[in-house]
């Protein structure tokens, strides 16, 4: 169960004629109760693995696991943006985000870039690029049942599109995008030595990569008079 507030203020300023900035505040407040049971299963003593051999996520008690959790949830997150436009056709929009995640006490900082030209007055083109990132699963950084050492996920995100209007209230918009993720949370089976010398399981870790392509196409129409 994951229960979630958030606030978000935003100030927009007129710095200038051709440059406008935008910065703000967006803060996530909430609570995760979760419950995991994991049945009894024959151990090998010696590998602390199942009898039928392979590898095991963590090293299970003889008895099994039941474990009710709940975990309290802080993401606060700063944000800058300017739109600056060196001519009325061209705008040139840098930004930078700023994440904190409490959870696992880490902090991520995203520069981003979007770019928006105005061919005709009908024909817009855009692209940007940006980094983007996430905590990891309530359930993966928890110090029970998961590995409270990992990291955030991050992301690499791309995209070049346009926007054509026919006509005043009909906009069509068309975006190709290309995510390239990296550090993604992953099962892992590896055990290590803590700063007791005592065994135990890695359980999760950021060696996970993906990638995500593809084309979105969205038709607007706006509200007439």
């Amino acid at each position: 169960d994951y229960y979630q507030s958030q606030i978000r203020e935003d100030l927009k300023i007129k710095a200038s004629d051709n440059l406008r900035l935008r910065l703000g505040a967006d803060i996530q407040l909430g609570n995760v109760e979760y419950q995991l049971q994991v049945p009894r299963v024959d151990m090998d003593r010696g590998s602390g693995r199942p009898g039928g051999g392979g590898g095991a996520p963590f090293l299970m008690p003889a008895d099994g696991l039941v474990t009710d959790q709940s975990s309290p949830l802080l993401q606060p997150a700063f944000y800058f943006e300017a739109n600056y436009q060196p001519i009325k056709a061209l705008e040139l929009i840098p930004g930078i985000r700023a994440d904190h995640y409490g959870a696992i006490g880490r902090t991520s900082i995203s520069p981003r870039f979007t770019t928006r030209y105005s061919l005709t007055d009908r024909v817009l083109l855009k692209g940007g690029v940006g980094l983007f990132t996430q905590p990891p699963l309530p359930h993966e950084s928890d110090p029970v049942i998961g590995n409270p050492r990992v990291n955030f996920e991050s992301a690499m995100h791309y995209a070049v599109g346009s926007e054509w209007r026919p006509m005043d209230y009909l906009e069509v918009d068309a975006t190709l995008f290309y995510r390239s993720m990296f550090d993604l949370v992953q099962p892992s089976s590896a055990v290590e030595e803590n700063d007791r010398g005592e065994r135990e399981n890695v359980v999760f870790d950021n060696g996970g990569k993906g990638r995500a392509y593809g084309l979105e196409l969205m038709l607007r129409h706006y509200p007439q008079n």
